[in-house]
């Protein structure tokens, strides 16, 4: 896949893309293209000194009135223009149903009154970040994931994306930055960045970011301009990010759960203090 400079300063983009056989299938092509979507592999590799790989050089370019012109094997297959900005991490979705999960499977799975579960669910839901604290060994990812599945009605973890801090754990992990690669560096989307595009995508569904051990990484770190991001009251606000200029936001209903073996004001720093804040 590449851009197609025909004339300087070029508006709209001209892009090329491939569908190799060997990662698309004809059965996933045809569904690709009854669904009118452009597919790129997330890890296509790029010639000569760019530090951007192309599907991410894509994802970040590609706007709202490009063209582009599809090959497969040695043909043509499609020309088209591209009439959307959104991105889809996951382009093919499963046939296999979810099963359905309500508050009563929770309360069934999880040792927790209804009454806290009603005051659980409905802080989450309007602060769109909850904490969970807890003693280690006590289940509290098991709760985090069922808690998300009772607000979801389905136990679908294809919405649900889990990671956990550590003392080395940085921005550039999280939403983006230079990794090393080989002999030199490759710039790379993080885990939080990829699912808050996921999310965005699907505006209509709930989606669930689980933070275990949240105590052991530095927030401002980490966080950087996120820490404003993440709040409810700034949800689908957009931002300029320092690393790549482009304006980014939060979704409405990508909910954070984060989890803890002792509240946050037990550990040093005022950024774990100010975090807190809007998780309670």
């Amino acid at each position: 896949m590449s851009k197609v400079n025909l004339y300087a300063n070029l508006a709209p983009h001209f892009w090329k893309i491939s569908h190799g056989n060997d990662c698309i299938s004809e059965t996933e092509a045809a569904a690709f293209e009854k669904r009118r979507v452009v597919v790129v592999h997330k890890d296509t590799s790029v010639k000569g000194k760019s530090k951007v790989s192309q599907s991410e050089d894509f994802m970040a370019a590609m706007k709202n009135g490009d063209f582009f012109y599809l090959c497969r094997g040695n043909s043509i297959r499609l020309l088209g223009r591209i009439d959307s900005d959104e991105i889809d991490e996951n382009p093919a979705f499963s046939t296999k149903g979810k099963d359905k999960y309500k508050k009563a499977d929770f309360l069934k799975d999880v040792y927790m009154t209804e009454a806290k579960y009603d005051r659980l669910a409905s802080v989450l839901k309007k602060k769109r970040n909850i904490i969970l604290q807890g003693a280690p060994g006590v289940g509290k990812t098991f709760a985090a994931k069922r808690l998300a599945y009772s607000i979801m009605g389905e136990a679908d973890d294809d919405r649900i994306e889990f990671v956990q801090f550590h003392q080395n754990y940085s921005y550039e992990d999280f939403m983006m930055g230079y990794k090393p690669v080989n002999e030199g560096f490759e710039f790379k989307y993080g885990i939080f960045y990829r699912f808050c595009q996921k999310a965005a995508n699907h505006p209509d569904k709930d989606y669930f970011f689980i933070i275990d051990e949240i105590n052991r990484g530095n927030m401002s770190k980490i966080f950087g301009e996120l820490l404003m991001l993440i709040e409810a009251d700034y949800r689908d606000k957009k931002a300029t990010l320092a690393y790549n200029g482009l304006s980014f936001s939060v979704p409405k209903r990508l909910h954070i759960i984060r989890k803890s073996p002792l509240p946050l004001h037990r550990y040093p720093g005022r950024s774990m203090m100010a975090f807190e804040q809007f998780f309670l």
